[in-house]
């Protein structure tokens, strides 16, 4: 299901000016979302030292992926301010409230706390990310492989991979062989939050970018031509 509405709906972002100026609108919230350390950061206070000097790096590697996509929106002539009031998109606001309910109901049952399901679900996250963006860069090779943000998107990806690894190993560092069972659980009812609420927002993608590629149609279609102008 995601996939069938996903590939489309980027496929027809892609028709407009427009809609790619929002997908890159959405990546680079999200990227500073991540750079700034997400709701469940506050949790990781008492991360260990060798975590916390991760986290410290991987901040500086979202903080990279920022600027590259505000390159990419100020080529588009899209506004990269950052005055703290556009935010996600209702969809991923309510994931990200499902997912700190779901860290603070899941930290007892971890000897190291809260830590641990905060960096599940960070971990998670990465593996979607490596999915939205392996999905984008297969899209726009396909269909345009010159594309200005392909380079991007690619240079995103290979990190995302990276922390994707990282936020697993860490994780196998943290976890005893007791609460593997229950480290198991946990992913399966984050996987569930992202499946449920993913294909809503693949939906609104698609209707999103089909509305943005209509309205660049009807205004060049009602745009007076030079030629017609009273002389």
């Amino acid at each position: 299901m995601l996939e069938a509405t996903k590939r489309p709906a980027l496929r027809v972002l892609h028709l407009s000016r427009g809609g790619e100026t929002a997908l890159v609108r959405l990546y680079l919230e999200a990227e500073r979302h991540a750079e700034r350390a997400a709701p469940w950061q506050p949790m990781l206070v008492s991360a260990p030292r060798w975590l916390r000097r991760w986290l410290d790096r991987h901040r500086d590697e979202e903080r990279r992926h920022a600027a590259l996509f505000a390159e990419r929106l100020r080529a588009l002539g899209g506004d990269d301010g950052d005055d703290g009031t556009r935010g996600f998109d209702v969809v991923s606001r309510g994931k990200l409230r499902a997912l700190h309910r779901l860290i603070e109901a899941s930290a007892p049952h971890f000897a190291a706390g809260p830590v641990v399901p905060a960096l599940a679900v960070a971990w998670r996250m990465e593996v979607m990310g490596v999915r939205v963006f392996a999905r984008h860069v297969d899209v726009l090779e396909q269909a345009r492989p010159d594309a200005a943000l392909l380079p991007v998107l690619r240079a995103v990806l290979a990190d995302e991979r990276r922390h994707a690894r990282a936020c697993r190993a860490a994780l196998d560092r943290l976890v005893t062989d007791g609460e593997r069972p229950a480290l198991c659980a946990l992913v399966t009812r984050i996987d569930g939050i992202e499946r449920r609420l993913g294909v809503a927002g693949a939906v609104l993608l698609l209707v999103w970018g089909g509305w943005l590629w209509l309205h660049d149609r009807l205004a060049s279609f009602i745009s007076p031509s030079p030629t017609d102008a009273v002389t």
